[in-house]
Parts: structure tokens; sequence; C-alpha cells
């Protein structure tokens, strides 16, 4: 009995495999259900992420200016070490735009796009991604990684004694 079974089992796999590789690619039910699903990296999350990092308050850093904005900083830093491919980056993204309004006044925001800067990615060691580190007066304080809430990250500031701008405080 359970061979009988199996054996019809295999045959209803391959026939609705048969089916599926025999459609033509612009009627799969599935690619057409999938389309409206956004895919990590894709041109709306890069869109979202090139708009945050036109924002005033957050700063782009880079091999060459590194250490212009951020170890000769007067203001403590909060360095986001970011992919654009990953979905996990991509989240983070509205977060630390929250923390650099939130912060405008205590603390300058800078993303590094670890694709484009790999002498800094090997400098700092970041592994998981995204990495935060904070840095004051050009040192490196602590690191972070991966995907967090803004509380999480909120907490992470106040215990390096970095506090809420007076005029934007911590939403919600």
């Amino acid at each position: 009995m359970p061979f009988r079974e199996m054996l019809i089992a295999f045959f209803v796999i391959l026939g609705v495999g048969a089916f599926v590789n025999g459609m033509p690619r612009d009627e799969d039910p599935m690619r057409e259900a999938m389309s409206d699903v956004q895919q990590p990296g894709s041109s709306s999350s890069s869109k979202q992420q090139k708009t945050l990092l036109e924002s005033p308050l957050i700063a782009v850093g880079t091999d060459d200016n590194f250490n212009e904005e951020v170890l000769s900083s007067k203001k403590p830093v909060l360095v986001e070490f970011y992919v654009d491919s990953d979905p996990h980056c991509n989240n983070m993204a509205p977060i630390i735009a929250d923390i650099a309004n939130t912060f405008q006044g205590s603390l300058k925001v800078v993303k590094v796009d670890l694709m484009n800067n790999p002498v800094l990615f090997k400098r700092y060691e970041v592994g998981q991604m995204p990495g935060l580190i904070i840095f004051k007066n050009g040192i490196k304080m602590q690191a972070l990684a991966g995907e967090m809430t803004g509380t999480d990250l909120t907490d992470f500031l106040a215990r390096h004694n970095i506090k809420p701008s007076a005029t934007n405080p911590p939403a919600g």
C-alpha cells in the first residue's frame, strides 16, 4: 500500500512539474503573483535608501572622507555600515533616519555603503549587517550588529550618555 501511494505521488509531482516547466514565462501565475512582492535590493527599496541618504541630517561616509566626517567630529557619531541589497539594512533605514532627526543636536549620523568602501569594511571588521559603531572624539566606543528597534538603538545611545535633542524627543 505505501508503495502504491508513493508511486501515485511521484506521477502527480512529475505531471505538475512538466506542466509548470512547459508553461510560457509570461503566463506563469507564480511570477505574476510575486511581481507585487518587493524583493530585497529592488529599485523601490534602493529608491527609499537613496532618499534617506539625501537627508541633510545623514552624512555619507566613504573611504576618502571618513576621517573628516567621523574621526574629526566634535559630536559623537553613529556610523551605520550597510549593504543596499540587505533586507535588514533596508529595514533599519527609516529607524536611522528617525534617530538622525531625534538626536540632531547631540549626534552625527553617518552611513557607509560597504560595497563601495572596502577599506572601511576591513578596518572596522564589520561582520553582520547592519553594523553600527559609536565614535566619540575619533575613538571607537562600541559596535553592534544586526537589525534592532528604534527603542533598542535609543537605549544603546543612552548608555553612551547621548541624549535626544530637546526640540526633537523620541517618537512613541
